[in-house]
């Protein structure tokens, strides 16, 4: 596999809103994969926080090309 090739395999996507609450409110953290259930046939990874109150925000989705 040639490692200089121009091919996006990993994408992290998150909100500079998200950002911020990741900052202030970092205790609990969920992680979850999806497996090839989009059509990209790509592995989804979602993490969610979890505030004070017991509310949850969508800290980021990141798009993986292997485990």
């Amino acid at each position: 596999m040639n490692d200089t090739s121009e091919v996006v395999r990993d994408i992290f996507w998150t909100h500079p809103d998200a950002v911020k609450m990741i900052n202030a409110l970092n205790i609990v953290f969920l992680m979850d994969n999806t497996y090839k259930a989009n059509i990209y046939r790509l592995p989804l990874l979602e993490i969610v926080g979890v505030t004070l109150i017991g509310m949850t925000f969508y800290a980021t989705f990141v798009y993986v090309e292997a485990e």
